[in-house]
């Protein structure tokens, strides 16, 4: 297994977070998705769907996510909203990865290939997911509400993949732990 992290730039339409982005590439050798449903569950992040991923750019502002993908593959488009033509970033993923995309990380489809699919998971005891398509939607912009919603999420306590504490260092910033 290996992993990468990168942290992404607000911009006009899409939020930001100060904590990075993860991603573990071959997190599961098995593409069962029970087994990435149990891990993530043992490790305090409770699955709540099996799907692909939206191709419309959204972004959660009151929970972080993590998305262990079981079957085929996609690439990602993280960090800029439908309505720009720059910023952002696109990565790749396959069976047996897993994103774990900090609240405020704008996200979309942007090719799926072989039948791909997730599981999603969320922190234990964090709100029930919102569905935001642009911060200009939601509030002032980027300096608004939004913003401060996302920067209040706390960080979870346990890593989904590793189980180990605070993103296993990835994300040990001065952030209230859940």
């Amino acid at each position: 297994m290996s992993v990468e992290t990168f942290t992404l730039a607000a911009t006009k339409f899409a939020p930001s977070s100060q904590l990075p982005v993860i991603v573990y590439r071959g997190a599961f050798a098995s593409k069962d998705p029970a087994e990435i449903e149990d891990t993530f569950y043992k490790h305090g992040w409770l699955p709540q769907w099996r799907y692909g991923m939206y191709k419309k750019p959204h972004f959660h502002s009151n929970t972080h996510e993590a998305l262990g993908v079981y079957q085929g593959s996609a690439r990602i488009l993280l960090g800029r909203a439908e309505e720009e033509d720059e910023g952002g970033r696109e990565i790749s993923v396959e069976a047996g990865d897993v994103l774990v995309l900090p609240a405020g990380t704008m996200h979309c489809s942007a090719a799926e290939y072989d039948g791909f699919t997730m599981v999603g998971a969320y922190p234990r005891g964090a709100p029930q997911w919102d569905m935001c398509l642009s911060a200009v939607d939601q509030d002032a912009g980027n300096t608004g509400a939004t913003q401060r919603q996302i920067g209040e999420v706390p960080v979870p306590a346990r890593d989904p993949v590793t189980g180990g504490k605070l993103m296993s260092g990835h994300w040990n910033l001065a952030c209230p732990a859940l």
